[in-house]
């Protein structure tokens, strides 16, 4: 059913709110993500609340899983009760002979009760289901203003998200913007070609009046083991050797801290099995790629254990950031995948009680960062963090769940 706090609970203004603690719950029994666990529960409350009569059928056994996601999704649009519950009506009573049509002509079945009950829901699905496009204004903006929107690539729209932090970033701590509107300014020096932005702190003094060239600063970090570094350094200068004069592809990775990790120089046998590399934010490199972007100028960067003692400081330093990164790989909380490269570095006992050392930090991605902050003592979550990095949860049900 619905989420929601009692009157006067300050929890719903929260930025981690009930939906969210709950969503962590389920996430943790399921081992999924949280993103996968709100997805759920809204799928459990649109068979609850808006298609009753599909969600006896399916708690009969008549329907799976798969199909009613499929009709919670096709339906999700429609507003008008009355229209909805047409719809539930008409999909309950043919969802059974569905069975045996394939996904598209299921999808049409739906879409088509969907279109004679409620034609407005269905211009707005197919609307939305449109191929890639991107458009600049609406009637209603604001002068002087122009609204955005559309829809790209991942792929693409990762390196714009995280093109547009950098360039945001690039100001000084006086520039009066926010950062949301920073981010505006930043899409606005993208589109007309430039990397900067300048601030408007006003400081006759300030260091970073125009911001410096942006230009390499993505970097896309490898993590890979000694054996499949060594592998693919051999590899990649045997495809040097028969390459002859030929110049090297672009680097896939400027030079800085961020790269593949161990290169012993000795290369082992043709013969030899080695463990694929894999992104920081998740998805596996082969040996063959791997050996490619080093060929094309990927900087290998060994990753070496930290020294026993604790940092003195509370942020760590890019040497340790590095090393619990590429140990975590993930955020640490149960069930959630959010790439470690994304994630805050976290202390496990606060500092400065708590050591600034990789056997008190950790990865947690922001929403299980304020999760722990704001749901925690009793009747929340609470945690124990061992040296080798293994952390302990226990849930508010009293669950326990262990990740490593």
């Amino acid at each position: 059913g619905r989420i929601s706090a009692p009157d006067g609970d300050e929890r719903e203004f929260w930025a981690c709110d009930l939906w969210d603690a709950t969503a962590a719950e389920v996430g943790a029994a399921l081992n999924i993500s949280a993103r996968r666990a709100s997805s759920q529960m809204f799928l459990a409350r649109s068979l609850r609340e808006r298609l009753p009569r599909v969600n006896a059928l399916f708690l009969a056994g008549g329907i799976g899983a798969r199909l009613v996601a499929t009709i919670s999704w096709r339906t999700h649009l429609v507003i008008d009760a009355q229209a909805m519950a047409a719809i539930d009506a008409g999909i309950a009573g043919a969802a059974e002979r569905w069975g045996v049509l394939s996904d598209a002509k299921v999808d049409a079945a739906i879409d088509a009760l969907v279109g004679k009950h409620d034609p407005q829901a269905r211009e707005w699905f197919e609307a939305a289901k449109q191929g890639l496009d991107v458009q600049f204004g609406k009637p209603d903006d604001a002068t002087g203003t122009c609204s955005m929107w559309g829809r790209l690539l991942k792929v693409d729209a990762e390196v714009g998200e995280r093109r547009l932090a950098l360039i945001a970033r690039s100001v000084c701590a006086g520039d009066p913007r926010t950062v949301g509107q920073r981010r505006a300014a930043a899409m606005g020096a993208v589109l007309a070609g430039a990397d900067r932005i300048a601030c408007e702190c006003g400081s006759p003094v300030c260091p970073n009046p125009t911001s410096t060239g942006l230009a390499g600063t993505v970097v896309i970090t490898v993590v890979a083991e000694a054996a499949t570094v060594e592998a693919a350094r051999a590899a990649a200068s045997a495809g040097s050797s028969s390459a002859g004069t030929s110049s090297p592809a672009a680097p896939a990775a400027p030079d800085g801290p961020d790269a593949p990790t161990d290169a012993p120089t000795e290369a082992p046998s043709r013969s030899a099995r080695v463990a694929p590399a894999q992104l920081t934010v998740g998805g596996i490199v082969p040996p063959a790629l791997l050996a490619q972007l080093i060929r094309n100028g990927a900087t290998v960067v060994p990753l070496t254990t930290p020294c026993a003692a604790a940092e003195d400081r509370y942020r760590p330093s890019v040497a340790t950031q590095r090393f619990v990164r590429c140990r975590d790989m993930t955020c640490r909380f149960p069930g959630c995948s959010a790439p470690a490269e994304m994630c805050d570095i976290d202390h496990a006992i606060p500092y400065p009680v708590g050591p600034t050392h990789p056997s008190n930090l950790r990865c947690l991605c922001r929403k299980h960062h304020l999760l722990k902050t704001f749901h925690d003592g009793e009747g929340g979550w609470s945690d124990r963090q061992y040296p080798d990095g293994r952390i302990e949860w226990t849930a508010p049900t009293g669950r326990t769940y262990t990740t490593y």
